[in-house]
């Protein structure tokens, strides 16, 4: 007998996936409530006892929880999810008569086990017009923080993009309350399995091709499945939602959020344990060094590092410095620090305007801090700005002038005169910083004042992914033909980088 794959065996295929990957599989049939009840209560009330048993919540305690979960100040979806995002992250204090003041967690971050994890399917909710149910929902602790649509691989009429425009048109139209905690959304045919925001166009849903950074998904089916157990790992999909989910403050109108693409994850958690480990006085200051090709989004993931490493309340309120050795480089990177002051959790995102102003800003601060400059502001007269060791300095394009830390000869009014370079007098101004560096280029220079390369995308795997475009040239007149020579050495260089 021939077997018809349906959507409805497809979604069964992607619910065992997510039972086999940890998750408790509920028809949304069996759950007993409203249709217009868009949290899980009584999987709520469980995480509450299970986080504070000796919390004593009355049931007028728990009520006021869980109004302060739902409520929110305002009906335009994309406010209310910023909104829902941040209450999710920050939890809020419980006041009580007679009792000290609690504070309640939403979800327990910093224990994956004490937080349950469920995936339902047949979730009907009810709108002011509709009547919706999408395809799969996942519950953290009864919050539905992950809507997911799917369509039949078996039927040629339809497609992914369609699922996309279900979710992005449908769903959030018809059925906000719910789509205001989707953090993540996924889609999927099987053929093509993308996840990105609920506000984001279709060209900016991607594939979570990885599970670690370091395996590649090489199949469609792979695919889903590396996003399964990659996405939405218990520990991953934690701490997305808790550090990686971006609401840029402003942004001219639109409604952006920015959801990491799977390498950018990845590397900014080995990025960040390669920091700690290198901080002064255990480590030796190099924090390692990040090979990315160009264009493939290396400023979203010095955003995510800095808050990574802003938020480490082990690292005493760290201050972070972002350098360019370009004008252009700072102005790029200014334009997306200066929507995140909220998102790095410190209202002191600025850059410097002039080298008396680093001195004075960075001459009298304790901790704290997020700054941008470049290096060239950096110089014999900056002499010792501090000697903290929770300063880091993220340098972008380490590859040029960020790496001059020997002493040069120069011709100077018929003298011979020596010189140090910005680089230097950087790590005079900061000689107990630690150092990341970030390029397109690695050199062995770059090694050898950052620390080798812990982390890396090339080219070829960027082009496969669609990150970035790939270089190429076409023959013209003879008089404006490059050295034959010299376009095989570029050319080879660009094969060794893609390895």
């Amino acid at each position: 007998m021939h077997y018809k794959f349906t959507e409805s065996s497809f979604e069964e295929v992607v619910l065992k996936l997510f039972e086999e990957a940890d998750y408790e599989y509920v028809s949304g049939y069996d759950i007993h409530r409203l249709k217009n009840d868009i949290i899980l209560e009584d999987d709520f009330i469980n995480y509450l006892e299970l986080n504070y048993p000796r919390g004593n919540f009355s049931s007028d305690d728990i009520r006021v929880i869980l109004n302060e979960l739902k409520m929110i100040s305002y009906r335009n979806l994309h406010t209310s999810f910023k909104e829902t995002l941040n209450k999710v992250r920050s939890g809020f204090t419980l006041y009580r008569e007679n009792e000290n003041p609690i504070h309640i967690d939403f979800i327990n971050f910093a224990n994956k086990n004490k937080n349950s994890f469920k995936v339902v399917n047949q979730f009907e909710v009810q709108g002011s017009q509709e009547l919706r149910r999408p395809d799969i929902v996942i519950f953290i602790n009864g919050i539905p923080i992950s809507v997911i649509e799917l369509k039949n691989p078996a039927d040629e009429t339809v497609s992914v993009f369609q699922a996309y425009e279900d979710l992005t048109i449908k769903c959030n139209r018809g059925i906000p309350d719910l789509m205001r905690y989707s953090f993540v959304a996924m889609i999927s045919d099987n053929a093509n399995t993308k996840v990105g925001s609920i506000f984001a166009g279709y060209e900016h849903f991607y594939e979570w091709k990885s599970t670690d950074g370091n395996d590649y998904a090489e199949t469609p089916f792979e695919v889903l499945e590396m996003t399964i157990n990659g996405l939405y790992k218990h520990e991953t999909i934690l701490n997305i939602i808790e550090n990686y989910v971006y609401v840029p403050e402003s942004d001219d109108g639109k409604s952006t959020v920015i959801v990491p693409k799977y390498y950018q994850y990845y590397h900014t958690e080995v990025l960040y344990n390669s920091v700690k480990d290198a901080m002064k006085p255990n480590g030796d200051g190099k924090g390692g060094t990040y090979f990315g090709a160009t264009g493939s989004g290396k400023s979203y993931i010095m955003l995510y590092l800095t808050r990574r490493l802003t938020l480490d309340t082990t690292l005493d309120n760290p201050t972070v410095l972002l350098i360019t050795d370009r004008g252009d480089l700072d102005d790029q990177l200014s334009k997306t620090f200066a929507k995140a002051s909220t998102f790095l959790n410190d209202k002191n995102v600025r850059s410097f305007e002039s080298r008396e102003d680093l001195k004075n800003e960075l001459n009298g601060i304790k901790s704290g801090g997020v700054f941008l400059t470049t290096v060239q502001k950096f110089n014999e007269e900056t002499s010792l700005l501090t000697d903290r060791n929770n300063v880091i300095c993220i340098s972008d394009e380490a590859h040029r002038s960020q790496i001059n830390l020997n002493e040069v000869l120069e011709l100077s009014n018929d003298e011979i005169v020596k010189r140090v370079g910005f680089a230097k007098h950087l790590r005079d101004a900061l000689p107990n910083a630690t150092y990341v560096g970030f390029t397109g280029t690695p050199i062995d220079e770059t090694i050898g004042v950052f620390g080798e390369v812990v982390a890396s995308y090339k080219m070829r795997r960027a082009k496969q992914d669609g990150s970035t475009v790939g270089l190429e040239y076409v023959s013209g007149p003879d008089e404006l033909k490059l050295d034959e020579q010299k376009i095989r050495e570029i050319e080879k260089f660009y094969d060794e980088m893609e390895q």
